[in-house]
């Protein structure tokens, strides 16, 4: 690596600088006790968090937070929070967020600098937010407030404001990327809760393709499907995935290369739906190919990873010919990234065997499988799941991603 193969550029910084957990309003017992959205501000705040209110009118509903003078809102993230998601019955609605230099006197008394629409049967659950990404804006914003509209009787249950300050313009020294292909399906979309991203020691490090085509930093849920270009990739309900604690870790063993996650990965797909010309393959192709083209100039094409298989187990039939179409997907991948050593790392089934009649057969298949050249296996089945017969938990998510990044660096060149 030679000095004039890295560069440095002028971007623009984003950190976390508030986020406001554990507030119910519209559905509880007691009386609420703020009169109004002003009184959001006016000292009758929530007791775990001194610059924090929230109000319901109805059956709509505000939560809002006051910052010093200053900070530049590059997007908030809004969770709607309980057993059932953000609604009691089932409704639809729409998160507005505002932004004002002082306090509001009413719901809409400032400037509209985002919004996002929400429906069931998809709750929105602390594992998947809506995120406002049209907020970077010259304002400086010293009140900044989620106004909640729904067509429901009872309106908002729970809910959580989480805010990220774009911070002035810095100079900053790109290293060329090793990108990382993530594909398959629910569990490589993420569907674990969203954990404290500060646990991604090496976030400065690792950026991703996102669905809306643009390079950025890397942060749960990676496949956000706000502004998507690939609708093929769009997932209802999205969470903490296998690729970013897989690269949170194996970006720690590199000394000359950022990461590049790109996850093209769709829940509920057998493998038959990623046969080569299909709309998932066709797509994860493509995606590839742009985000190398977008990186940091001596960006390279590093690794694949695979999670699938959940899908596959319906039948016995089904379940034993995953093997064979496993071997085709690898070698179609290759072929097309005119890379016919690309390493290539699969996650194994989960612990969960009773789901369907072929869980058992595959599990032990993938396990157990004559293996594509340059290829590992990873297991899972000895991780904790949820409810779900095949979701995993976050904890196990993790413990997922650094046994892949362990796999990874056993089939990664020595330059790494």
């Amino acid at each position: 690596m030679t000095s004039n193969q890295t560069r440095w550029r002028v971007g623009k910084m984003e950190q976390i600088i508030d986020r406001n957990i554990g507030v119910h309003f519209g559905d509880m017992d007691a009386p609420f006790p703020f009169a109004g959205v002003a009184s959001m501000f006016d000292g009758n705040l929530v007791a775990n968090n001194p610059n924090f209110g929230a109000y319901k009118a109805g059956t709509n509903g505000y939560i809002g937070t006051e910052f010093t003078a200053g900070k530049i809102f590059s997007r908030a993230l809004y969770y709607g929070w309980n057993d059932r998601g953000i609604l009691d019955d089932g409704s639809a609605g729409t998160v507005y967020i505002y932004g004002k230099k002082g306090a509001p006197a009413n719901g809409t008394d400032g400037l509209l600098i985002g919004q996002a629409s929400f429906s069931e049967p998809s709750p929105l659950a602390y594992g998947s937010p809506l995120t406002i990404n049209s907020m970077d804006t010259v304002n400086a914003y010293t009140h900044i407030w989620a106004y909640v509209t729904t067509a429901a009787a009872t309106g908002i249950c729970g809910a959580e404001l989480e805010m990220y300050e774009l911070t002035s313009a810095v100079q900053q020294h790109v290293k060329p990327a090793a990108i990382f292909i993530g594909a398959g399906q629910s569990n490589m979309v993420g569907a674990a809760p969203v954990p404290d991203q500060a646990i991604y020691v090496n976030r400065a490090r690792i950026m991703m393709f996102a669905l809306d085509g643009t390079v950025k930093p890397a942060s749960d849920p990676i496949m956000d499907p706000t502004g998507s270009l690939w609708p093929q990739f769009d997932n209802s309900a999205v969470g903490c995935g296998t690729m970013l604690p897989f690269a949170n870790s194996v970006v720690a063993n590199f000394k000359n290369f950022d990461a590049l996650i790109v996850n093209s990965s769709k829940g509920s797909t057998s493998i038959d739906l990623w046969a080569k010309g299909g709309e998932l393959y066709n797509g994860m192709i493509a995606r590839t190919k742009l985000a190398l083209s977008a990186a940091p100039y001596g960006s390279f094409i590093a690794g694949m990873v695979w999670q699938q298989g959940e899908s596959d187990t319906f039948t016995e039939a089904s379940s034993t010919a995953w093997v064979d179409k496993f071997h085709a997907l690898v070698a179609n991948v290759r072929t097309d990234l005119n890379m016919p050593d690309l390493p290539v790392v699969f996650v194994g089934l989960g612990p969960y065997d009773a789901f369907a009649p072929g869980w058992p057969q595959l599990r032990f298949s993938q396990q157990f499988m004559r293996l594509p050249a340059n290829c590992l296996y990873v297991k899972t089945f000895d991780l904790a799941n949820v409810a779900s017969p095949d979701w995993l938990v976050t904890g196990s998510v993790v413990t997922i991603g650094e046994r892949v990044s362990k796999a990874m660096l056993q089939l990664l060149p020595e330059m790494f």
